[in-house]
């Protein structure tokens, strides 16, 4: 499905958000369409080390005085994720563009897995995070919409580090 020229794609994971051709687990057909891999080819991760950028906007975090709107948010959302495929280091992305109050690099374990000392279980963050964190390669980049209950907090970018 394609909204406003970022294509959204659904899996059994969640929602994968797809922007500029960043698929997760995806292949690209020469067609230009995305076809799921097969799940067999996918290998899920224990835990995950992950970077965020989240582009809130007017009432989306309740503690923080944002006067953006959603439309503004999501367009800079864009603009970010644009910019992180040539900035080297997304760490300077992250201090000039987040709007997140709590630390933006953290790795989560996922269900079942033992906590190691300063890792978070996975189901203390939103699920966006959580299902798009799993499903992502080293290095990707990518954009979680905003929605009241999987990406509460705006438009979410997530780079996975580890």
């Amino acid at each position: 499905m394609q909204k406003n020229g970022t294509w959204l794609r659904f899996s059994m994971a969640g929602l994968i958000v797809a922007s500029i051709g960043i698929l997760p687990a995806c292949q690209k057909k020469k067609s230009g369409s995305a076809a799921l891999a097969p799940a067999s080819t996918i290998e899920k991760p224990k835990r995950v080390h992950l970077q965020t950028i989240v582009v809130a906007f007017k009432g989306s975090i309740a503690a923080r005085k944002i006067e953006r709107t959603a439309e503004k948010a999501k367009t800079l959302a864009q603009e970010v994720l644009t910019m992180s495929k040539s900035e080297t280091d997304f760490s300077a992305l992250v201090k000039k563009y987040s709007d997140e109050p709590s630390p933006h690099s953290f790795t989560i374990a996922d269900h079942g897995v033992e906590l190691k000392p300063l890792e978070f279980p996975r189901d203390q963050f939103p699920k966006a995070i959580g299902d798009l964190g799993f499903s992502m390669k080293v290095g990707e980049v990518l954009i979680a919409p905003y929605d009241k209950s999987y990406s509460p907090f705006g438009y979410t970018l997530i780079k996975r580090i580890e």
